[in-house]
């Protein structure tokens, strides 16, 4: 990417259009004797497929969900707004809780370690008495149970290391890039589909929460996951998007609802919650809650977005080289969201990894990877799409204006990083923590296969979207229709 070239306040943002033509439905005419011309859709909402002879059929509607999100914009239309509200509002949320309020139907709310201290620093509080005045206000509002995803966060760094170091022991496929985060997991499938390989495919902390809520928790309370009513506070709207991926528990979503720090805000303030000033809900009574021994929330550490690398890496060289590394020395470059590091054995480089924040920063690691085997000199990449990492995430709260974002972020991170970190030695990085290793166990008892290399309960899959996969169906095209989807899609 040039740095000498800077492009600014573009939108993509698509015009709604009430003529299309849909790539399914133009591959479904090879079928046919007559090829379909166009669909379009009539004043009264009927689509309506038009063949190249003039004749009509009218087609059955099709449901669309998030998962279908192609991240285009496109949907910023009265009734694609509507439609991402149902799945996305806090009003829809507690609606739903209110009128489930008589039947066996459990709510739950999981908060995020970056919206919890986002929504912290809005209400200037600390983050323990935020949780504790938020349990209390969701209470009131028929949440059953308020857990916090630190739990999933930590199986998933514990899975992540295990991954690594199979692949780094056998060589295939690196560098390993992080898959947590959800907008550079919908890059590299739109756009970028030889980035696939390298994922991880260990799920991100909002995925195995997911699967923790409506798995394990479902199961210890009897109830079928579809009992279960399960949104996630999320610092980032990309993973509203996640949220949909086919490949849950029973072939049921585990998230029902995705929402941000931001539009709990806006929530709070149209419905003049003042939270600072309700009681405070005992903490000690969560059973999905690592607390410290003094009583305050605990923190994974390294960095703003779980920690991915510091983890791997500390684990990677006590489980490969024997090396014990109690703090990681980082070489910044090119800038602040652009870090490596790399370890010494007998003065050869064995280990070399770096974070990435932001796509500017993304960008240039991606074409030495583009280039083939060997061409990357890292062994482990954690990328994010925002600058600043998942603390800065489009979802957390807005500073009152551009120039107090800087210090708003630093107000965040210092109430993040204040958290204590319950870091084990090293050796014991590759097993999950007391509180989290029981409830592996307990989970284990119904889920035999639960800590499988493959499995669907902690690692998910990729796959190329209809923007990759449209090559090999237009050499079978012989009416020459599928040329204008493709120049539509591109």
């Amino acid at each position: 990417m040039s740095l000498g070239v800077r492009l600014e306040s573009l939108c993509d943002f698509n015009k709604e259009a009430h003529c299309c033509t849909n790539l399914e439905t133009v591959q479904d005419a090879q079928k046919k004797e007559k090829c379909i011309k166009r669909v379009e859709i009539r004043e009264d909402g009927r689509p309506i497929e038009v063949h190249d002879d003039g004749s009509e059929h009218v087609l059955p509607k099709t449901k669309v969900d998030l998962h279908d999100c192609l991240g285009c914009n496109g949907c910023v239309t009265e009734d694609g707004e509507d439609f991402v509200q149902r799945r996305t509002s806090w009003e829809a949320f507690l609606n739903v809780v209110e009128e489930s309020q008589n039947s066996d139907r459990v709510a739950v709310l999981s908060i995020s370690p970056q919206s919890r201290a986002s929504l912290a620093s809005h209400f200037n509080l600390s983050q323990e008495e935020f949780l504790s005045k938020l349990t209390t206000l969701m209470k009131s509002k028929g949440v059953d149970h308020i857990f916090d995803t630190s739990i999933a966060a930590e199986i998933s760094l514990v899975e992540s290391a295990k991954e690594f170091i199979a692949r780094k022991k056998s060589g295939e496929t690196l560098p390993v890039i992080c898959g947590s985060c959800p907008g550079f997991v919908a890059f590299a499938e739109k756009s970028h589909s030889y980035l696939l390989d390298h994922l991880s495919t260990v799920k991100s902390s909002q995925q195995i929460m997911g699967e923790l809520v409506k798995g394990h928790f479902a199961k210890s309370l009897s109830l079928s996951p579809t009992n279960i009513i399960h949104a996630t506070v999320m610092p980032c709207t990309d993973r509203r998007a996640e949220a949909t991926r086919k490949n849950h528990e029973e072939g049921t979503g585990s998230i029902d609802y995705v929402l941000t720090s931001q539009e709990f805000v806006k929530m709070s303030e149209a419905n003049n919650f003042a939270l600072p000033l309700l009681d405070s809900s005992l903490l000690t009574e969560n059973p999905f809650l690592n607390l410290s021994s003094t009583g305050m929330l605990t923190s994974l550490g390294g960095g703003s977005s779980d920690g991915y690398l510091e983890y791997i890496f500390k684990a990677a060289a006590s489980e490969l080289y024997q090396v014990e590394v109690s703090e990681i020395k980082y070489v910044t470059k090119r800038s602040g969201n652009f870090k490596e590091t790399s370890l010494e054995v007998g003065g050869e480089t064995v280990l070399r990894c770096a974070t990435a924040y932001g796509f500017r920063n993304i960008v240039p690691l991606l074409r030495v990877i583009k280039r083939g085997k060997g061409a990357s000199p890292y062994d482990y990449l954690e990328v994010m799409a925002c600058p600043g990492g998942c603390l800065n995430g489009g979802g957390q709260v807005l500073a009152p204006s551009p120039s107090e974002g800087p210090r708003l972020l630093e107000s965040i991170t210092s109430l993040y990083d204040a958290s204590p970190s319950p870091r084990r030695s090293a050796p014991s990085l590759l097993e999950p923590s007391v509180m989290v290793g029981k409830l592996l166990e307990e989970w284990k008892l119904h889920t035999p296969n639960l800590l499988s290399s493959n499995s669907p309960h902690l690692h998910t899959s990729f796959s190329p979207s209809v923007r990759e996969s449209t090559a090999a169906v237009k050499k079978s095209c012989k009416c020459g229709a599928l040329d204008k989807v493709v120049a539509q899609l591109m």
